[in-house]
């Protein structure tokens, strides 16, 4: 399979797809819809006469989590993901091919991550406050090699995350951000919650220092 998926991408030089996008953004670390969307652009005026979209959990394109097949027409937005049940917490990678009279091109990689879709993925979380402590602590063994980390946070009131004396607050687009997560206007049943890439700032070999600074919450009260 991935020979021919391969095979399939050495087309002709034509028109190619760019700034392909999952729910309107690029590269997000945090998609908590089971089903996106997808959307691109081409970088030349040839019209497109058909596209295919695949997704997979390997940057390598295999196993295939979802391949649309040829899908004929100029549709290159509001493309909604069809494929296996996505798994929380995980990266897949998204390659989008363009036909145009040229003939086929292929977009450079692009990716997406997944938020914590079900109940048990958040199994093992713990809500701190009160007479709990805001600051934790943990090592790394010394050679451990981070390629991934992600950190995810709710609460009721806006909450800054801090690793190792730095504070944590780019979203889901590297763009800095406040008063986190967010209100939710029902949050006795349903809080917001956001995700952050921690990889760069964990320290293998030592301990690693993680809090939470709290501020008020909608409601005037210290939560």
């Amino acid at each position: 399979m991935l020979r021919i998926l391969r095979l399939f991408f050495l087309g002709l030089a034509s028109a190619q797809p760019i700034n392909v996008r999952t729910e309107y953004a690029r590269c997000p670390i945090l998609i908590d819809n089971p089903f996106p969307r997808f959307s691109w652009q081409l970088n030349g005026s040839a019209p497109q006469l058909a596209f295919r979209v695949f997704v997979s959990p390997s940057p390598s394109l295999y196993p295939l989590a979802w391949d649309s097949g040829v899908v004929v027409g100029n549709t290159s937005s509001q493309v909604s993901y069809a494929g296996a049940p996505l798994q929380s917490d995980t990266t897949y990678y998204v390659i989008v091919s363009s036909q145009t009279a040229a003939g086929w091109a292929n977009a450079s990689a692009s990716n997406f991550g997944v938020g914590l879709l079900t109940p048990a993925a958040w199994a093992g979380a713990a809500w701190i406050g009160g007479f709990n402590q805001l600051r934790g602590t943990f090592s790394l063994r010394a050679g451990v090699l981070v390629s991934r980390a992600r950190a995810y946070v709710t609460g009721v009131g806006c909450a800054e995350l801090w690793v190792n004396g730095a504070r944590v607050s780019n979203d889901t687009q590297g763009r800095e951000t406040f008063f986190n997560p967010g209100f939710s206007t029902i949050y006795s049943t349903r809080l917001l919650y956001n995700a952050f890439d921690v990889s760069a700032l964990l320290l293998p070999g030592g301990k690693n220092v993680v809090g939470l600074r709290l501020g008020q919450c909608k409601y005037g009260c210290v939560c």
